[in-house]
Protein backbone atom coordinates (compact mmCIF):
# COMPACT_ATOMS: atom_id res chain seq x y z
CA UNK A 1 0.00 0.00 0.00
CA UNK A 2 3.05 2.57 1.03
CA UNK A 3 4.58 1.73 -2.53
CA UNK A 4 0.96 2.87 -4.21
CA UNK A 5 0.71 5.58 -2.53
CA UNK A 6 4.41 6.70 -3.45
CA UNK A 7 3.43 6.05 -6.91
CA UNK A 8 0.46 7.88 -7.00
CA UNK A 9 2.70 10.78 -5.29
CA UNK A 10 5.04 10.89 -7.78
CA UNK A 11 2.83 10.58 -10.65
CA UNK A 12 0.81 13.93 -9.23
CA UNK A 13 4.65 15.85 -9.28
CA UNK A 14 4.91 14.99 -12.86
CA UNK A 15 1.37 15.74 -14.15
CA UNK A 16 1.90 19.28 -12.32
CA UNK A 17 5.27 19.77 -13.51
CA UNK A 18 3.73 19.17 -17.23
CA UNK A 19 0.76 21.56 -16.37
CA UNK A 20 3.33 24.75 -14.87
CA UNK A 21 5.50 23.75 -18.68
CA UNK A 22 2.14 24.10 -20.88
CA UNK A 23 1.11 27.15 -18.96
CA UNK A 24 4.42 28.53 -19.59
CA UNK A 25 4.23 27.92 -23.19
CA UNK A 26 0.73 29.01 -23.87
CA UNK A 27 0.69 32.18 -21.61
CA UNK A 28 3.05 34.26 -24.24
CA UNK A 29 0.23 33.68 -26.47
CA UNK A 30 -2.63 34.65 -24.51
CA UNK A 31 -0.89 37.91 -23.78
CA UNK A 32 -0.08 38.69 -27.73
CA UNK A 33 -3.90 37.64 -28.01
CA UNK A 34 -4.94 40.29 -25.52
CA UNK A 35 -2.41 42.86 -26.80
CA UNK A 36 -3.52 42.64 -30.40
CA UNK A 37 -7.54 43.16 -29.22
CA UNK A 38 -6.47 46.23 -27.43
CA UNK A 39 -4.29 47.56 -30.57
CA UNK A 40 -7.40 47.04 -32.73
CA UNK A 41 -10.16 48.47 -30.12
CA UNK A 42 -7.59 51.69 -29.78
CA UNK A 43 -7.85 51.98 -33.70
CA UNK A 44 -11.57 51.44 -34.39
CA UNK A 45 -12.52 54.07 -31.56
CA UNK A 46 -9.39 56.81 -32.30
CA UNK A 47 -8.36 56.45 -28.73
CA UNK A 48 -5.15 58.66 -28.31
CA UNK A 49 -4.29 57.47 -24.83
CA UNK A 50 -4.74 53.61 -25.47
CA UNK A 51 -2.68 53.92 -29.18
CA UNK A 52 0.10 55.67 -27.27
CA UNK A 53 -0.15 52.76 -24.63
CA UNK A 54 -0.06 50.46 -27.09
CA UNK A 55 3.24 52.34 -29.28
CA UNK A 56 5.11 52.08 -25.95
CA UNK A 57 4.41 48.20 -25.38
CA UNK A 58 5.28 47.66 -29.07
CA UNK A 59 8.83 49.65 -28.41
CA UNK A 60 9.55 48.15 -25.35
CA UNK A 61 9.29 44.29 -26.81
CA UNK A 62 11.59 45.65 -30.20
CA UNK A 63 13.98 46.83 -27.73
CA UNK A 64 14.44 43.71 -25.33
CA UNK A 65 14.94 41.59 -28.76
CA UNK A 66 17.38 43.89 -29.98
CA UNK A 67 19.60 43.96 -27.07
CA UNK A 68 19.23 40.29 -26.26
CA UNK A 69 21.82 38.77 -28.91
CA UNK A 70 24.62 41.22 -27.67
CA UNK A 71 24.16 39.70 -23.56
CA UNK A 72 23.90 36.26 -25.33
CA UNK A 73 27.29 36.92 -27.48
CA UNK A 74 28.81 38.76 -24.18
CA UNK A 75 27.90 35.34 -22.34
CA UNK A 76 29.62 33.64 -24.74
CA UNK A 77 33.15 35.86 -24.78
CA UNK A 78 33.33 35.29 -21.05
CA UNK A 79 32.69 31.99 -21.52
CA UNK A 80 35.51 31.35 -24.08
CA UNK A 81 37.99 33.24 -21.35
CA UNK A 82 36.87 30.92 -18.85
CA UNK A 83 38.33 28.23 -20.93
CA UNK A 84 41.36 30.20 -22.20
CA UNK A 85 42.36 30.36 -17.96
CA UNK A 86 41.69 26.72 -17.26
CA UNK A 87 43.67 25.66 -20.05
CA UNK A 88 46.61 27.95 -19.31
CA UNK A 89 46.71 26.76 -15.21
CA UNK A 90 47.71 23.22 -16.97
CA UNK A 91 51.39 21.63 -15.40
CA UNK A 92 50.12 23.93 -11.92
CA UNK A 93 50.98 27.43 -13.58
CA UNK A 94 49.04 30.14 -13.31
CA UNK A 95 49.28 31.71 -16.67
CA UNK A 96 50.91 30.55 -20.21
CA UNK A 97 53.73 33.21 -20.59
CA UNK A 98 52.08 35.16 -17.19
CA UNK A 99 51.10 37.55 -19.95
CA UNK A 100 49.55 41.23 -18.00
CA UNK A 101 46.26 40.57 -20.03
CA UNK A 102 45.46 37.20 -18.83
CA UNK A 103 46.69 37.93 -15.24
CA UNK A 104 44.50 40.65 -14.84
CA UNK A 105 41.81 38.46 -15.15
CA UNK A 106 42.21 37.68 -11.83
CA UNK A 107 40.67 40.40 -10.46
CA UNK A 108 37.28 39.59 -12.71
CA UNK A 109 34.28 37.78 -12.03
CA UNK A 110 35.03 35.11 -15.25
CA UNK A 111 38.43 34.36 -13.33
CA UNK A 112 38.82 30.34 -12.44
CA UNK A 113 38.73 29.22 -8.89
CA UNK A 114 42.37 28.22 -9.25
CA UNK A 115 43.15 32.30 -10.05
CA UNK A 116 40.87 33.26 -7.36
CA UNK A 117 42.93 31.42 -4.95
CA UNK A 118 46.22 32.80 -6.11
CA UNK A 119 44.75 36.42 -6.27
CA UNK A 120 43.36 35.31 -2.73
CA UNK A 121 46.69 34.30 -1.55
CA UNK A 122 48.91 38.22 -3.07
CA UNK A 123 45.43 40.33 -1.99
CA UNK A 124 47.77 41.50 0.69
CA UNK A 125 50.02 43.22 -1.70
CA UNK A 126 49.32 47.07 -1.74
CA UNK A 127 47.80 46.98 -5.80
CA UNK A 128 47.18 44.94 -8.56
CA UNK A 129 50.80 46.62 -10.31
CA UNK A 130 52.43 45.58 -7.50
CA UNK A 131 50.65 41.89 -7.96
CA UNK A 132 51.47 41.71 -11.35
CA UNK A 133 55.60 42.73 -10.95
CA UNK A 134 55.73 40.46 -7.90
CA UNK A 135 54.82 37.61 -10.32
CA UNK A 136 56.69 38.40 -13.06
CA UNK A 137 59.99 38.21 -10.39
CA UNK A 138 58.46 34.90 -8.76
CA UNK A 139 58.79 33.59 -12.37
CA UNK A 140 62.00 34.46 -12.91
CA UNK A 141 63.12 32.61 -10.12
CA UNK A 142 60.98 29.67 -10.69
CA UNK A 143 59.24 30.77 -7.65
CA UNK A 144 55.42 29.15 -8.20
CA UNK A 145 52.92 31.37 -6.72
CA UNK A 146 49.96 28.38 -6.29
CA UNK A 147 52.26 27.51 -3.18
CA UNK A 148 53.28 30.81 -1.64
CA UNK A 149 51.52 30.95 1.62
CA UNK A 150 51.15 33.48 4.81
CA UNK A 151 51.76 36.42 2.96
CA UNK A 152 51.29 39.56 4.90
CA UNK A 153 53.12 42.70 5.42
CA UNK A 154 55.55 43.66 7.66
CA UNK A 155 57.97 46.90 8.85
CA UNK A 156 58.62 49.28 6.05
CA UNK A 157 62.49 49.22 4.60
CA UNK A 158 63.71 53.09 3.33
CA UNK A 159 62.95 52.22 -0.14
CA UNK A 160 59.53 50.86 0.37
CA UNK A 161 57.34 48.33 2.05
CA UNK A 162 58.21 44.78 2.81
CA UNK A 163 56.58 41.59 3.19
CA UNK A 164 56.99 38.09 4.18
CA UNK A 165 55.43 34.77 3.31
CA UNK A 166 56.36 31.19 3.32
CA UNK A 167 57.40 28.79 0.16
CA UNK A 168 57.49 25.31 0.88
CA UNK A 169 58.19 25.70 4.27
CA UNK A 170 60.48 28.70 3.86
CA UNK A 171 60.06 31.79 5.45
CA UNK A 172 60.81 34.50 2.40
CA UNK A 173 61.25 37.97 2.45
CA UNK A 174 59.97 40.31 -0.47
CA UNK A 175 61.94 44.18 -0.71
CA UNK A 176 59.35 46.68 -3.03
CA UNK A 177 59.86 49.74 -4.29
CA UNK A 178 57.26 53.08 -4.21
CA UNK A 179 56.65 52.53 -7.42
CA UNK A 180 55.55 49.13 -6.80
CA UNK A 181 58.26 47.33 -8.30
CA UNK A 182 60.57 44.72 -7.11
CA UNK A 183 63.88 45.13 -5.42
CA UNK A 184 64.55 42.18 -4.01
CA UNK A 185 63.22 38.51 -3.30
CA UNK A 186 65.43 37.11 -0.45
CA UNK A 187 65.18 33.81 1.92
CA UNK A 188 65.73 34.54 5.70
CA UNK A 189 67.77 33.85 7.66
CA UNK A 190 70.75 32.47 5.43
CA UNK A 191 70.48 35.73 3.06
CA UNK A 192 70.09 34.49 -0.29
CA UNK A 193 68.82 36.52 -3.15
CA UNK A 194 66.56 34.52 -5.12
CA UNK A 195 65.63 37.85 -7.03
CA UNK A 196 67.67 41.12 -7.47
CA UNK A 197 67.03 43.95 -9.11
CA UNK A 198 69.64 44.46 -12.13
CA UNK A 199 70.50 40.98 -11.28
CA UNK A 200 70.59 37.68 -12.93
CA UNK A 201 67.63 35.72 -10.59
CA UNK A 202 68.57 32.44 -9.01
CA UNK A 203 66.89 29.20 -9.24
CA UNK A 204 64.76 28.80 -5.81
CA UNK A 205 65.14 25.10 -6.21
CA UNK A 206 68.93 25.23 -5.24
CA UNK A 207 67.83 27.59 -1.54
CA UNK A 208 65.35 25.05 -0.37
CA UNK A 209 66.38 23.14 2.54
CA UNK A 210 65.74 19.26 2.50
CA UNK A 211 63.81 18.25 5.90
CA UNK A 212 65.73 14.89 5.71
CA UNK A 213 68.88 16.36 5.63
CA UNK A 214 68.87 19.50 8.05
CA UNK A 215 68.03 16.66 10.54
CA UNK A 216 70.93 14.84 10.34
CA UNK A 217 73.00 18.12 10.48
CA UNK A 218 71.58 18.86 13.79
CA UNK A 219 72.89 15.53 14.99
CA UNK A 220 75.91 16.11 13.42
CA UNK A 221 76.60 19.46 14.61
CA UNK A 222 76.17 18.99 18.23
CA UNK A 223 78.65 16.29 18.53
CA UNK A 224 81.03 19.10 17.17
CA UNK A 225 79.85 21.45 19.38
CA UNK A 226 79.93 19.28 22.43
CA UNK A 227 83.60 18.68 21.47
CA UNK A 228 84.57 21.72 22.36
CA UNK A 229 83.22 22.10 25.57
CA UNK A 230 84.89 21.77 29.00
CA UNK A 231 81.87 20.17 30.29
CA UNK A 232 79.73 18.66 27.31
CA UNK A 233 77.42 16.41 29.24
CA UNK A 234 75.88 19.79 30.67
CA UNK A 235 75.25 21.08 27.12
CA UNK A 236 71.30 22.13 26.59
CA UNK A 237 70.26 22.73 23.14
CA UNK A 238 67.26 25.08 22.42
CA UNK A 239 64.45 23.29 20.28
CA UNK A 240 63.41 26.88 18.70
CA UNK A 241 67.37 27.88 17.90
CA UNK A 242 68.42 26.22 15.26
CA UNK A 243 68.47 27.74 11.99
CA UNK A 244 69.14 26.23 8.38
CA UNK A 245 69.81 27.60 4.68
CA UNK A 246 71.40 26.57 1.68
CA UNK A 247 73.36 27.68 -1.19
CA UNK A 248 73.38 25.06 -4.02
CA UNK A 249 75.41 22.22 -2.68
CA UNK A 250 76.11 24.07 0.70
CA UNK A 251 73.71 24.06 3.77
CA UNK A 252 74.31 26.25 6.38
CA UNK A 253 73.39 25.57 10.28
CA UNK A 254 72.97 28.22 12.97
CA UNK A 255 72.32 27.31 16.64
CA UNK A 256 73.32 27.79 20.26
CA UNK A 257 73.94 26.04 23.13
CA UNK A 258 74.08 26.53 26.93
CA UNK A 259 77.24 24.72 28.59
CA UNK A 260 79.21 25.08 31.49
CA UNK A 261 82.59 26.93 31.40
CA UNK A 262 85.70 26.49 33.04
CA UNK A 263 84.52 27.68 36.12
CA UNK A 264 81.28 25.69 36.25
CA UNK A 265 79.19 28.69 35.35
CA UNK A 266 76.76 28.33 32.79
CA UNK A 267 77.61 30.65 29.92
CA UNK A 268 75.61 30.83 26.19
CA UNK A 269 77.28 30.50 22.92
CA UNK A 270 76.14 30.85 19.29
CA UNK A 271 78.21 28.52 16.52
CA UNK A 272 77.78 27.99 13.11
CA UNK A 273 78.02 25.63 10.58
CA UNK A 274 78.72 24.51 6.51
CA UNK A 275 78.67 21.29 4.89
CA UNK A 276 78.98 20.66 1.18
CA UNK A 277 76.36 17.54 0.62
CA UNK A 278 77.86 15.12 -2.27
CA UNK A 279 75.37 12.45 -3.37
CA UNK A 280 74.39 10.88 0.10
CA UNK A 281 77.71 12.43 2.20
CA UNK A 282 78.17 15.69 4.03
CA UNK A 283 81.30 17.26 4.71
CA UNK A 284 82.42 19.48 7.34
CA UNK A 285 84.02 22.33 5.78
CA UNK A 286 83.17 25.49 8.07
CA UNK A 287 82.95 25.32 11.81
CA UNK A 288 82.66 28.76 13.92
CA UNK A 289 82.51 27.96 17.60
CA UNK A 290 81.65 31.52 19.65
CA UNK A 291 82.86 33.25 16.86
CA UNK A 292 86.11 31.66 16.62
CA UNK A 293 86.71 29.53 12.92
CA UNK A 294 87.20 25.83 14.53
CA UNK A 295 87.38 24.28 11.00
CA UNK A 296 88.39 26.19 7.97
CA UNK A 297 89.07 30.35 8.13
CA UNK A 298 86.43 31.76 5.58
CA UNK A 299 82.91 30.93 4.64
CA UNK A 300 82.59 29.04 1.09
CA UNK A 301 79.02 29.77 0.79
CA UNK A 302 79.18 32.40 -2.57
CA UNK A 303 79.25 35.86 -1.13
CA UNK A 304 77.42 37.93 -4.47
CA UNK A 305 74.14 37.17 -3.27
CA UNK A 306 74.43 36.69 0.31
CA UNK A 307 73.99 39.38 2.56
CA UNK A 308 75.17 37.93 5.76
CA UNK A 309 75.90 34.35 6.90
CA UNK A 310 73.13 34.43 9.77
CA UNK A 311 71.26 37.33 10.89
CA UNK A 312 72.62 38.30 14.19
CA UNK A 313 76.17 36.11 14.36
CA UNK A 314 78.78 38.12 14.52
CA UNK A 315 81.85 35.83 13.10
CA UNK A 316 84.98 37.10 13.47
CA UNK A 317 87.41 35.93 10.75
CA UNK A 318 90.13 33.99 13.18
CA UNK A 319 91.90 31.57 12.16
CA UNK A 320 91.47 28.14 14.32
CA UNK A 321 94.53 27.09 16.42
CA UNK A 322 94.96 24.03 14.66
CA UNK A 323 95.12 25.48 11.22
CA UNK A 324 97.90 28.10 11.88
CA UNK A 325 100.15 29.78 14.72
CA UNK A 326 98.23 31.61 16.38
CA UNK A 327 96.68 31.12 19.55
CA UNK A 328 93.49 32.31 21.57
CA UNK A 329 93.13 33.00 25.09
CA UNK A 330 89.37 33.36 25.98
CA UNK A 331 88.16 34.55 29.14
CA UNK A 332 86.53 30.86 30.63
CA UNK A 333 87.72 29.16 28.30
CA UNK A 334 90.65 26.47 28.54
CA UNK A 335 91.38 26.11 24.64
CA UNK A 336 94.88 24.30 24.06
CA UNK A 337 96.64 26.10 26.80
CA UNK A 338 94.93 26.51 29.63
CA UNK A 339 94.97 24.87 32.84
CA UNK A 340 92.85 25.03 35.94
CA UNK A 341 94.70 26.28 39.02
CA UNK A 342 94.26 26.71 42.27
CA UNK A 343 95.72 29.33 44.79
CA UNK A 344 94.13 29.49 48.26
CA UNK A 345 90.38 29.16 48.18
CA UNK A 346 89.84 30.27 44.43
CA UNK A 347 90.25 28.06 41.54
CA UNK A 348 91.05 29.77 37.89
CA UNK A 349 92.51 29.34 34.41
CA UNK A 350 95.93 29.96 33.57
CA UNK A 351 97.72 29.86 30.42
CA UNK A 352 100.61 28.42 29.92
CA UNK A 353 102.64 28.62 26.62
CA UNK A 354 106.57 28.42 25.92
CA UNK A 355 108.74 31.28 26.73
CA UNK A 356 109.68 33.80 24.15
CA UNK A 357 108.02 36.66 22.38
CA UNK A 358 104.32 37.22 21.29
CA UNK A 359 102.87 39.68 19.07
CA UNK A 360 99.21 40.44 20.97
CA UNK A 361 96.17 41.65 19.48
CA UNK A 362 92.73 42.17 21.31
CA UNK A 363 89.57 40.78 19.98
CA UNK A 364 87.43 43.03 21.89
CA UNK A 365 86.96 46.32 22.61
CA UNK A 366 88.75 45.90 26.28
CA UNK A 367 91.35 43.51 27.67
CA UNK A 368 93.24 42.98 30.17
CA UNK A 369 96.57 40.72 30.07
CA UNK A 370 98.93 39.74 33.56
CA UNK A 371 101.77 37.74 33.73
CA UNK A 372 101.82 35.89 36.83
CA UNK A 373 105.34 33.68 38.41
CA UNK A 374 104.17 30.18 38.60
CA UNK A 375 106.17 29.64 42.26
CA UNK A 376 103.24 31.38 45.04
CA UNK A 377 104.47 33.19 48.02
CA UNK A 378 103.01 33.02 51.44
CA UNK A 379 102.07 36.50 52.13
CA UNK A 380 101.93 38.20 56.07
CA UNK A 381 98.85 37.28 56.79
CA UNK A 382 99.53 33.54 56.17
CA UNK A 383 97.89 32.97 52.80
CA UNK A 384 99.15 31.67 49.53
CA UNK A 385 99.37 34.31 46.63
CA UNK A 386 100.37 34.82 43.33
CA UNK A 387 103.53 36.79 42.46
CA UNK A 388 102.18 39.31 39.72
CA UNK A 389 105.29 40.50 37.19
CA UNK A 390 103.73 42.78 35.01
CA UNK A 391 99.55 44.12 33.83
CA UNK A 392 99.04 44.92 30.25
CA UNK A 393 95.53 46.62 29.28
CA UNK A 394 94.50 46.74 25.54
CA UNK A 395 91.81 49.36 25.21
CA UNK A 396 90.67 49.67 21.71
CA UNK A 397 89.73 46.44 19.30
CA UNK A 398 92.72 45.03 17.29
CA UNK A 399 95.00 46.86 19.25
CA UNK A 400 98.46 44.98 19.40
CA UNK A 401 101.51 44.51 21.90
CA UNK A 402 104.89 42.57 21.94
CA UNK A 403 105.11 40.87 24.71
CA UNK A 404 107.85 38.59 26.37
CA UNK A 405 107.00 35.27 28.74
CA UNK A 406 109.70 34.32 30.20
CA UNK A 407 110.82 30.66 31.89
CA UNK A 408 108.49 30.20 35.15
CA UNK A 409 105.82 32.30 33.89
CA UNK A 410 102.41 32.40 32.73
CA UNK A 411 99.40 34.47 31.71
CA UNK A 412 96.20 35.47 33.79
CA UNK A 413 93.48 37.32 31.43
CA UNK A 414 90.35 39.08 33.13
CA UNK A 415 86.94 38.88 32.58
CA UNK A 416 85.28 39.79 29.04
CA UNK A 417 88.90 39.37 27.64
CA UNK A 418 89.80 37.75 24.12
CA UNK A 419 93.04 37.91 22.65
CA UNK A 420 94.87 36.29 19.48
CA UNK A 421 98.91 35.60 20.31
CA UNK A 422 101.60 35.13 17.74
CA UNK A 423 104.71 33.80 18.16
CA UNK A 424 107.54 36.02 16.83
CA UNK A 425 110.56 33.82 17.35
Amino acid sequence: MQNESNDNNQRGKKINWIKGILYFLILPFILMFFYAKFVLKAIREKNKVNMALSAAVFVLIVFSIVINPGTTSSSQENSANYSKDKVALSDNKIVENQTTEVVKEVTTENATEELKVVYNNLKDLESDELILNFIDACTSANIDVNNIRSLEKIDDWTAGKRYKFVYLGKEIILYTNMDFSISSIRTNGLRVFLYKEGHESLNVDDYITNSSITNNLESISKEYVKKRLNFPETAKFGLYDWGFGRYQNYYAVTGKVIAKNAFGVEDKLEFYFEYLIEDTTAKLVTFVMDGIYVVGSESKINSDYIGAQIEGLNVEKVNAENDSDDIILEYGKLGVHGKEIKIGNETSIGYFLSAGEYEVTNLVNYSILMIFKEKTIINSEGNEESVLVERIVFDSFESKKDIVLNEDEYFFISINTKLKMVPLD
